[in-house]
């Protein structure tokens, strides 16, 4: 009977140790669980902060890009004509390759396998050769016919401070055409520096804003405008009106730009 006590507790001794390695075993698991979880909380965290940059800076790096490489033969440079909206562009970059500490995030630092530096030739040659059709696109030179899709204050303030740095003309004429749901005041009242003579109209957008409540708008701001029926009478409005040394810039919305500018170019894919 003894015998069979000492064995019976062996037992229950034996049984308790493997019960512990197994709760050891299963907390070890839970725990490597618990970190895979946090790491990929982490990834997503990480990827989420590089989108939310990425969308702040969509604008100015797409107005950054337009600046540097204006198509008008004026022979603007980059590090001369936008330098801090060049260096924004290239930190947008840089974020999305983790080529510096912190670029994956406040407090992250990117895997040094994972980094990338940019290459200084390639950042050059890329300036150099950027193109952005509807961002300060010039399609004429007599007269001087740009196209801009700024269609809000931010982007009409850009629109209106690259005009006076870079086009200097003696007069300008502004061809503006907005969708109704966006603050058409505050676009107008951010070009009213660089407005010469004011054409409104309206898209064939069916989000488009009456031309009339763009002229009412403009007269709230002290402007006087034109006001044509469609994009197309505007344009030929704002060409025939305009002498050699003075420039025609359509702008408002992209779908403004964009009827502006298959009548100009031909329809087609822009390049």
């Amino acid at each position: 009977m003894v015998d069979g006590l000492i064995m019976a507790a062996g037992w229950w001794l034996g049984d308790g140790a493997r019960r512990r390695q197994e709760a050891v075993v299963t907390a070890q698991q839970r725990a490597a669980e618990l970190e895979r979880a946090r790491e990929e909380l982490a990834r997503r965290a990480v990827t989420e902060e590089r989108l939310r940059i990425a969308r702040e800076l969509h604008d100015v790096v797409a107005h950054s890009m337009s600046i540097i490489a204006v198509q008008s033969g004026v022979g603007v440079h980059v590090l001369e004509s936008r330098p801090e909206e060049a260096r924004k562009a290239l930190v947008a970059v840089e974020a999305f390759l983790g080529a510096h500490e912190g670029a994956w995030g406040p407090g992250t630092d990117a895997p040094t396998a994972d980094r990338r530096e940019l290459d200084h030739d390639t950042v050059r040659a890329g300036f150099a050769a950027v193109t952005s059709p509807g961002r300060l696109e010039v399609v004429s030179r007599q007269p001087l016919v740009l196209l801009d899709g700024a269609h809000n204050p931010a982007g009409a303030r850009a629109l209106a401070a690259a005009l006076l740095e870079e086009f200097v003309v003696d007069r300008r004429t502004l061809l503006v055409a907005c969708l109704a749901d966006k603050d058409i005041r505050g676009i107008l009242s951010a070009l009213l520096p660089a407005t010469g003579r004011l054409i409104v109209t309206t898209n064939r957008s069916p989000r488009a804003a009456p031309a009339e409540r763009l002229r009412k708008e403009a007269e709230a701001l002290g402007l006087h405008a034109e006001v044509a029926p469609d994009v197309a009478s505007a344009v030929g409005q704002a060409i025939d009106g305009a002498g050699e040394s003075e420039a025609v810039v359509v702008t408002g919305s992209l779908y403004t730009v964009g009827e502006a500018r298959e009548l100009l170019m031909g329809p087609g894919p822009a390049e």
